[in-house]
């Protein structure tokens, strides 16, 4: 398996708000593995993990695993920058 570089995010996912910075897949699916509140893990989150097995095997493109991994974000309440400090 290789692992892929994405444009790096930062997330906070705890309390303490404090950030973690993300800038390949295999970091992405550790975050969605490891660090995610149970009670935060819906459909995007499933949708997130599949996508980073997928990138993390070549079968997909790494920013399709970003992009799912926002998402992911945004259906927990959880904000991710700078993607949203450029948000309107």
């Amino acid at each position: 398996m290789t692992n892929p570089s994405v444009d790096t995010v930062e997330i906070a996912l705890d309390k303490a708000e404090t950030r973690y910075v993300i800038s390949d897949v295999q970091s992405l699916a550790e975050a969605l593995l490891a660090r995610w509140p149970e009670r935060l893990r819906g459909r995007a989150h499933l949708r997130a993990r599949k996508k980073c097995h997928a990138a993390l095997e070549g079968k997909c493109k790494p920013i399709e695993a970003r992009t799912a991994f926002i998402a992911a974000c945004r259906e927990a309440g959880i904000s991710v920058f700078p993607d949203d400090a450029q948000r309107p």
